[in-house]
Order: C-alpha cells, then structure tokens, then sequence
C-alpha cells in the first residue's frame, strides 16, 4: 500500500505505528511515525500530520517521556482542530497531568455545536472527574455524553467509572458491548484513520469487571486475552 502513492504511504505509515501500538511495542511504533510525519510535513498534510503528532504523543506517554508526549498533544491539537484529534489529545494531555488544557479542549469541542462533538466534550470532562475520584460525576456526565453519541469510547469509560465505584454488573455490561462493537475500534472517530491501539485495554477492564463478579474463569480467559496481544510489549 505504501508503494501505490505519497497519501498510500502516509496511511501506511501510521497504520504499522498503530499495529506496533497495538502489540504494546511503543518504541518500535517511533519510527514509522517518524518516517510518515517527515512525509506529511514535506506535502502539507495536516490531518495525517495531526494524526501522527496524536499517535506519537500516545507511545511517548507510554515510555514516560512525559513532556514531549505534551508538547505533541498540544502541537496535534493546535493544528487540526476536529474531534478525531481533539479528544484523543485531550486524553494525553489528561493522562499527563494537564487537567486545565484538557478542560479548554473540552469546552472547544462543546462549542462546535453538534452532538457528536458535544458528546466528546462531556468524554473529556466525565473522565477528569473519573480521575479525581468523583464518581456518581463521572458516571452522570459520561452517560449524557452517550446519549449524545452512542460511542465505542463512552461505552468503555462508562464501564470504567461503574468499575472504579464498584457497580462490577454494570461495568461488565459497558464493556461487554464494547467487545461486541470491536471492529468500531479499528476506526473511532470514522475519520479514515486506524486507532486498533485503544482495543487491548478493554480486555484486561473486561477481565477486572468479571473478576469483580467473581468469574473467575472467565476473568482468567479476559486477561489472557491481553497478554497474548502483548507478549512483545515494552
């Protein structure tokens, strides 16, 4: 696919960065990042750019590589102001400690107006309350952002808000449908570009749910199910 045209390369590039995200193998996924951004930035390619500026910022978080992964979350989210950067930038930013540039990202994506991005703004703002610990908040402001728009990335925060507050039943029910809608994953934001890296994790919170419930066995199945996608992980 990389051969077929520059946009074809572009594409490639941050699907094998996804794939190596995928299996947990952040360092590996640098490098066709690094190979896809110098493309775009010689073509001008801003969405693919912001894309790769997001999936970069995620690897660098993950190798605790703190502030460059803020300094690429925010470069990613200055430049390409949609929801399918946005949010996912929002997340890193989050993750990283940057509560208030998250909140402004928030309140961008509720001024946009339409409810899908309205619904990312309440995904933002459920899961900075999820992160302070105020629970019945998360959970209420999660549950509008799906009713909003019914999202495979509402469904999983909300299972993580009912995990966090011990509601296991309805955890595992959250994530359950986020198994039954797994190939949603291979594109959240429809936005013609790959994020399979955010699918792992549901199995290991699945796993957690049903240990919470005492299924054992098949909490055992769900964690396998993690490590077998991330024995190569570092």
């Amino acid at each position: 696919f990389a051969k077929v045209s520059p946009e074809g390369y572009s594409i490639a590039k941050m699907g094998e960065a996804d794939l190596e995200m995928h299996l947990g193998r952040y360092r590996e996924a640098l490098t066709p990042l690094k190979d896809g951004i110098a493309a775009d930035a010689e073509a001008g390619r801003e969405g693919e750019l912001a894309f790769k500026y997001v999936a970069e910022s995620e690897a660098r978080l993950a190798l605790g590589q703190k502030a460059q992964a803020v300094a690429l979350a925010r470069k990613a989210a200055e430049m390409f102001r949609v929801e399918s950067v946005l949010l996912p930038a929002a997340r890193v930013l989050l993750q990283a400690g940057q509560e208030a540039r998250a909140t402004e990202i928030a309140e961008a994506l509720e001024n946009m107006l339409q409810p899908q991005t309205r619904s990312y703004a309440r995904l933002i703002t459920g899961e900075i309350a999820l992160r302070r610990n105020k629970l019945p908040e998360a959970v209420t402001t999660l549950q509008e952002g799906q009713k909003l728009h019914n999202s495979w990335l509402s469904h999983f925060l909300l299972g993580r808000a009912y995990l966090e507050a011990g509601h296991f039943a309805e955890a595992l029910g959250a994530f359950e449908t986020c198994r039954q809608r797994r190939g949603e994953s291979t594109d959240l934001f429809f936005a013609d570009t790959t994020t399979l890296r955010y699918l792992p994790a549901l199995y290991y919170w699945l796993g957690r749910s049903q240990e919470g419930l005492g299924m054992m066995e098949a909490a055992q199945k769900s964690y396998q199910e993690f490590l077998n996608l991330r024995q190569q992980a570092n």
